[in-house]
């Protein structure tokens, strides 16, 4: 620890300081790191942004500002943790969801794990792709391997290569791949 006073820290490689709030959503705030975590806590469960600002008394423009930062923040994180395999996911579950927009029929293949609720990857496409599913797979077995557990085995089977530890949760069809 270079200051205790200030929280600075000396790097033993680049002899470089730095603060305990470098690279966080916390650096350079002029407010309360508890004030902070309080409002994105009131966001993530849905809280509007209106009723923070009274409650509060702050700017929109700086909960935005809050809001940016932490999702920055978490993104790196889900990049360096998750991306790189260094979690123990557990089992694992692949969906796949659709939905109608403006643009059409959108698909969704999402995987995630069971224990945790992480999302760990998610791909879409304007149709229902081999290559939207084989993406989603690709990534969960570059992550050690996990028990892989999914609606529609057969198709994940057949448009994947083999995929170990399958367990078919439920034994709905799907329309056919494009």
């Amino acid at each position: 620890m270079h200051s205790r006073t200030e929280h600075r820290f000396r790097c033993h490689h680049c002899r470089k300081t730095f603060t305990e709030t470098r690279h966080t959503p916390f650096f350079g705030l002029k407010y309360e790191h508890h004030l902070v975590v309080i409002v994105l806590t009131l966001l993530m469960f849905g809280c509007p942004i209106p009723a923070i600002v009274m409650a509060f008394k702050l700017d929109e423009r700086t909960i935005a500002d809050w809001l940016d930062k932490a999702g920055e923040h978490a993104q790196r994180v889900q990049e360096h943790l998750v991306c790189q395999g260094r979690l123990d996911l557990g089992q694992v579950q692949a969906d796949e969801l659709w939905c109608r927009s403006q643009q059409g029929v959108l698909w969704l293949a999402t995987a995630m794990s069971v224990t945790s609720r992480l999302l760990i990857w998610g791909r879409v496409a304007t149709g229902r792709t081999e290559a939207m599913i084989d993406d989603v797979v690709r990534h969960v077995h570059r992550i050690k391997n996990p028990p892989f557990a999914g609606g529609d085995r057969k198709r994940i089977e057949r448009y994947s290569g083999s995929v170990k530890g399958m367990h078919s949760l439920k034994g709905r069809t799907l329309p056919p791949l494009c």
